[in-house]
């Protein structure tokens, strides 16, 4: 994360998608994360991107075969558009 952060500008806004571990089907029986694919959380996101002084603008979880924003537990991706502080 601090390399991707070192290259946006000062001021700069980015978009970052990550796959969602968090997602609720997952707690279903039949679903599983799929080995393959880095799963994270949000939160844990949220807090790099603090420690690296930058400010989440918007974030949400999102159907990208479907174009639609959903909420962050609703989907297995979510995004944050942030922007550097400093």
């Amino acid at each position: 994360m601090k390399k991707i952060i070192q290259k946006v500008k000062n001021k700069g806004i980015f978009f970052l998608t990550s796959k969602n571990i968090n997602w609720k089907k997952f707690k279903e029986k039949k679903i599983f994360s799929d080995k393959n694919h880095s799963w994270f959380d949000i939160k844990d996101i949220e807090f790099c991107l603090k420690k690296l002084k930058v400010k989440v603008l918007k974030k949400g979880g999102f159907i990208p075969n479907k174009n639609r924003i959903v909420e962050i537990n609703c989907s297995h991706s979510f995004f944050i558009i942030a922007k550097k502080n400093i």
